[in-house]
């Protein structure tokens, strides 16, 4: 049962045994159709501090509860950047690999207009793309095509390229 308190002191965590090293901005939200709130988030810092494509904090991760306070389901992977195909640059991924290999000439969202990649990167080997700030749009979350589902609409933060993409995922409880 959750303790309210003006005293910052008092707070304690409401996901315990979390397995990737950090959870870094996460969204909550009350969904209906699955008389659930969902808790999206990531654990993956931007350039220059994620250090290898494959990082065991990748991805995002979804957990559910029937209070804001828990008890929170164990976490699921909901989408990784390298299962999902993200990494190759525009038009098919939303995240440029490393060494600069995906970066294509024509790909609207680079600074500078449409023929220029970024500028060379001190650290070429690290400068690849990483998801951060997930964050859902309950606005736009409606009941799923199945009995007890959602589909709820979610934006990443992409670092290299640096942008907000808009995600979808249907949700089916248990």
């Amino acid at each position: 049962q959750p303790t309210w308190s003006d005293d910052q002191a008092d707070a304690v965590p409401v996901i315990e045994d979390e397995e990737i090293g950090q959870v870094l901005q996460h969204s909550i939200a009350w969904v209906p159709s699955l008389n659930q709130f969902v808790m999206l988030y990531g654990g993956r810092l931007p350039f220059p501090f994620t250090l290898v494509p494959n990082d065991p904090n990748a991805g995002i991760r979804l957990r559910t509860a029937p209070h804001p306070w828990g008890p929170w389901s164990d976490p699921q992977l909901m989408w990784n950047a390298t299962a999902e195909g993200a990494y190759g640059g525009c038009p098919n991924g939303v995240l440029y690999p490393p060494l600069g290999g995906g970066c294509a000439q024509t790909d609207p969202f680079r600074p500078g207009g449409l023929n220029m990649c970024p500028a060379p990167s001190p650290s070429p080997n690290l400068d690849f793309g990483v998801e951060y700030g997930v964050n859902i749009l309950s606005t736009f979350t409606k009941p799923g095509p199945e009995p007890n589902s959602a589909t709820i609409y979610w934006i990443i933060s992409t670092w290299n390229p640096y942008r907000v993409v808009l995600m979808k995922t249907t949700l089916t409880t248990p």
